[in-house]
């Protein structure tokens, strides 16, 4: 949702940008080439988000590679619990041993 309100705000930001400049050619023969240029860079700025979200929903790779990252994590952790137990071993260890 956060990206949908992003990508609305970055079209309403570049259309009053673009309004600006329609008014500042309004009385030349670029104002055509200015309007043309500014739809394909709105439908450019529609269109890469959702081309964006299709591609993440077929890509194989990341589903991959987000598995990776996760077995990484678990192995991490497991090797934290493991140090802890052994500080756990030496202190309690220690403290019994005076």
């Amino acid at each position: 949702m956060r990206e949908l309100l992003a990508v609305v705000q970055r079209v309403t930001v570049f259309l009053l940008i673009a309004t600006l400049f329609f008014d500042l050619f309004s009385g030349t023969e670029y104002k055509k080439y200015f309007q043309y240029t500014a739809g394909l860079i709105v439908i450019l700025m529609i269109l890469a988000p959702v081309l964006d979200v299709l591609q993440k929903g077929i890509h194989p790779g990341k589903i991959t590679y987000g598995e990776e990252i996760r077995e990484q994590v678990e192995r991490q952790e497991e090797k934290i619990m493991e140090l802890e137990q052994s500080y756990e071993r030496s202190v309690w260890g220690e403290e019994n041993g005076h």
